[in-house]
Order: C-alpha cells, then sequence, then structure tokens
C-alpha cells in the first residue's frame, strides 16, 4: 500500500462523453426471460448502456469531452502543461494515443503526453499522477482523460459481461493553486497474482492473431473486493487523520450495485452518500468516477463538500483518495 499526500492542488473542471446509442437491458431477449432480465438489473443496477458504434474509440469520447471542457472554462489550449490518458482500449499500439490527442486538442509541442494502462482504478491513479506533476512549480495545468470503450471486447453470449460494460469518454482538469487548499490523501495497491480474473487474453503480443474478448470470473472479483476494498479505505481515514463521518460523499468506480453496496455496509455510509450512475451507463471502466459525479452535479460544485474516489478491479489495482470538490465546473453530458 501506497499512502501518498499532496498540498495546494485542486480538480476545477469535469467533463464527460458518452454514445447516443442507448441499449435497455431489459429488451435484450438473449439474455433469457423477462423476469431473468429483471433480476440482473435488479442485481447489477446496470438498466442502460451506452454502446459506441464501430467507428468510435474512447480517444473520440475523451476528445469530445476535453473539447467541451476547454470550451466551457475558456481555457486555452496553450495553458495545458501535462496529458494523461488513461484507457485500456487506446486507438494503437502504437503511437500512444494521448499524443494523437495532444494534436487533436491542439495542445503545444511542450505538452507532456502519456497513455496509462489501467481501467477500474484508473481514474485515482491518473489523479495521483496528475498531482504528483503539479507538486513542480514548472507545471500549472493538467489535462487527465480518462475513457474505454469495452462494449468492443464483449458480446451478448457473455452473461457476465455482455451485459454489464458500456462506453464513456472523460475529462478532468487539474491545477495547482495559489489558495491555500486541504490536503489530498491516496492509498494506491496493486496484486498482480490474481491477474487472471478480469483479462482480456487475446489480441497482443501473446496472442496476437486471436480476437480480443473480455473474460471476468465475477465470484472472484466480488471475493477481492469485499476483503480488499473496505480495509483500504479505512487505512486511508487512519493515514489522513479523517473520520468517515466528515464525509460527504463516496464516488465508487461502478463495479455493480451489489458489490458497492457490500462495501458501503461494511464502512456504515448511507445510499444518500455513495451516488450511482450504472442505472443509465453500466459500468463504464475508467471512466465511471467522473461520470457518476457529472450525473450528480449537473453544473457547478460551488460549496465544499468532502469526498472519497474509490476504483477498484482489472489488475488487479485499487486506490481512494480523499480530497475536497470546492468550484469545481461539471459540464453537461455530452452524446455523439
Amino acid at each position: 500500500m501506497a499512502l501518498v499526500k499532496y498540498n495546494n492542488v485542486k480538480i476545477s473542471a469535469i467533463s464527460c462523453c458518452v454514445p447516443k446509442n442507448k441499449l435497455d437491458n431489459l429488451n435484450l431477449e438473449e439474455y433469457g426471460s423477462v423476469d431473468e432480465r429483471k433480476k440482473y438489473i435488479n442485481t447489477t443496477n446496470v438498466r442502460f448502456r451506452r454502446i459506441a458504434d464501430e467507428k468510435t474509440t474512447s480517444s473520440d469520447l475523451c476528445y469530445q469531452a476535453a473539447s467541451q471542457l476547454l470550451q466551457d472554462n475558456d481555457i486555452e489550449p496553450n495553458d495545458i502543461d501535462v496529458l494523461i490518458f488513461v484507457t485500456q482500449t487506446p486507438d494503437y499500439f502504437l503511437p500512444a494515443t494521448s499524443i494523437v490527442l495532444q494534436h487533436q486538442l491542439g495542445l503545444p509541442m511542450s505538452t507532456v503526453a502519456f497513455d496509462v494502462n489501467l481501467g477500474c482504478s484508473g481514474y485515482v491513479n491518473g489523479l495521483n499522477i496528475a498531482f504528483s506533476f503539479l507538486q513542480n512549480n514548472a507545471f500549472k495545468k493538467v489535462l487527465l482523460l480518462c475513457g474505454d470503450t469495452i462494449s468492443k471486447i464483449t458480446d451478448l453470449t457473455d452473461k457476465t459481461t455482455g451485459y454489464l460494460f458500456g462506453d464513456a469518454g472523460s475529462a478532468t482538469l487539474i491545477e495547482s493553486s495559489e489558495k491555500t487548499m486541504s490536503e489530498v490523501y491516496f492509498s494506491l495497491n496493486s496484486d498482480g497474482s490474481d491477474s487472471s480474473l478480469l483479462k482480456t487474453e487475446n489480441g497482443a503480443f501473446r496472442n496476437l492473431d486471436k480476437k480480443p474478448s473480455l473474460y471476468m470470473d465475477g465470484m472472484g472479483i466480488f471475493n477481492f473486493t469485499i476483503s480488499k476494498i473496505p480495509k483500504d479505505v479505512k487505512k486511508l481515514f487512519d493515514f489522513s487523520n479523517t473520520e468517515i463521518g466528515a464525509i460527504d460523499y463516496v464516488y465508487y468506480h461502478q463495479a455493480n450495485k451489489f458489490i458497492n453496496d457490500f462495501i458501503s455496509k461494511k464502512l456504515k455510509l448511507s445510499s444518500s452518500q455513495t451516488p450511482f450512475s450504472m442505472y443509465e451507463y453500466g459500468n463504464t471502466s475508467s471512466a465511471s468516477i467522473p461520470l457518476t459525479i457529472s450525473n450528480h452535479f449537473t453544473n457547478r460544485i460551488d460549496e465544499k463538500i468532502k469526498v472519497i474516489l474509490s476504483g477498484f478491479g482489472v489488475g488487479l489495482s485499487w486506490g481512494h483518495c480523499i480530497l475536497d470538490l470546492e468550484n469545481v465546473n461539471i459540464s453537461k453530458i455530452k452524446e455523439i
């Protein structure tokens, strides 16, 4: 467990983009009877999902989110110092998709741009990287793009993954602040011994000639989550000297309702403290946390709120952070 603390950095703006194509799991006869579909929706809380068409990639969704963020907040492209693109569904093996996005967004050639291959914990890890850059006075603004089109590697014959995942992209602006900000605390973890629990076996260099398809051991992921996540959040409380009563909201990675409710019960959190977006959008991998924030706050966060951001899953990898959100511009969720 890596425990990290930062000072005088803040999230300034969040923007998200989803495909227009909206699937209703209740209408998908491939799953089984109407009663079976209703039971699935009740257990997972995934009713609708946004599915990208064949030509739309994660970078397209993130490009639209980033463009909207820059426009809505009057940010000049030349003001961005670092671009981080977190995805497990990149456009290419090479070049890094982040560098393609740097050009598409009109960011200067002095921009530091790189990809991060993480999924469920990707947003929290991406924030940690962004905050670490901003501890150096040479950097003032970081654009964190997180997005995935996991639907492209699932199919409706697999009841474990075929009805769970949706597609989305997000953009988050992180800045250094001259105003004294509350400290930000992170806990970051990884365990490759169980990497086979959630895996795309084919399509990369070990099995290059086969079509990629996502495999998930649902019970294994559940056991990992209930054994690791509540304990790690409690350790972060100790590290940050924070009481559970001080937390306004917890924004989980949107795994499924059963898992997230179990974590909340262990942490003694009420349902009003844990907003969900999975009913409308499904599990959107690295974009799920910012999408949940954007779905919860549809305009601007003016008051100071203390939140936990909690990402966990593929890797296995998990991370949490405690930070204050204040004066954060939230763009309307865009559809393309």
